[in-house]
């Protein structure tokens, strides 16, 4: 509810209209041993995995990037 890159990541599949689950790592510990998995032990959010593949980090112009290819989205 607090990171201002998790609050951008919401904003975007938001207005992207891309359907998503959002899990709080701040209050649930199996969600954030969960997301420390996917991210190979970095402690870093947001996380965002499909069908086994991983996006995560700040979100910046790589980050939308990286994301846009694994949602199957053109560029803007």
């Amino acid at each position: 509810t607090w990171c201002p890159h998790c609050i951008r990541l919401l904003e975007f599949l938001r207005r992207e209209r891309i359907p998503f689950q959002n899990f709080d790592v701040d209050e649930d510990d199996e969600r954030w041993q969960e997301a420390m998995k996917l991210t190979g032990g970095i402690d870093i959010v947001p996380v965002v995995e499909k069908r086994g593949e991983v996006v995560f980090g700040a979100f910046n112009s790589s980050f939308e990037k990286r994301l846009r290819d694994l949602l199957q989205l053109t560029a803007r």
